[in-house]
């Protein structure tokens, strides 16, 4: 409110209710609303797609996003292929691990038959992508 009149903008703050504790009448009349659209069959719950903001550790709008307005979750395909070829410090572990990757494809019609999968070299040095091998 103090940073609206700070703007000099002019509100009328008497249609200005808030659904917290400071105002239980208001909230009290938001959950009664609210109860008696779901008992009528008109709102309901359930499960849709979500942008995830890793930043704000919460769920975020389209229009809530500086970048990316109008991105939908997007279907990947995960392949799980088995490792042929170890590099010699895990080659003492292939009797007792079975080792795998997991790739994503947006293409999964385009694996088929696959025979290959290149990953880049890496360094721990964190200049180039750094693998690990994870126990799972």
């Amino acid at each position: 409110k103090e940073d609206m009149h700070a703007m000099g903008l002019k509100v009328d703050w008497r249609r200005s209710f808030i659904t917290t504790n400071y105002s239980a009448f208001y909230d009290s009349f938001i959950r009664w609303q609210f109860v008696r659209l779901r008992e009528g069959g008109r709102i309901k719950f359930g499960k849709r797609y979500s942008i995830y903001s890793p930043l704000d550790s919460q769920m975020c709008a389209d229009h809530d996003r500086a970048t990316g307005e109008g991105v939908c979750p997007q279907e990947y395909t995960l392949i799980k292929m088995r490792l042929m070829e170890l590099p010699p410090e895990l080659q003492g572990l292939r009797e007792r691990v079975r080792f795998e990757s997991c790739v994503l494809s947006l293409r999964p019609e385009t694996m088929y038959g696959q025979t290959n999968c290149w990953a880049p070299p890496h360094d721990s040095d964190g200049k180039t992508l750094y693998y690990g091998v994870y126990k799972t």
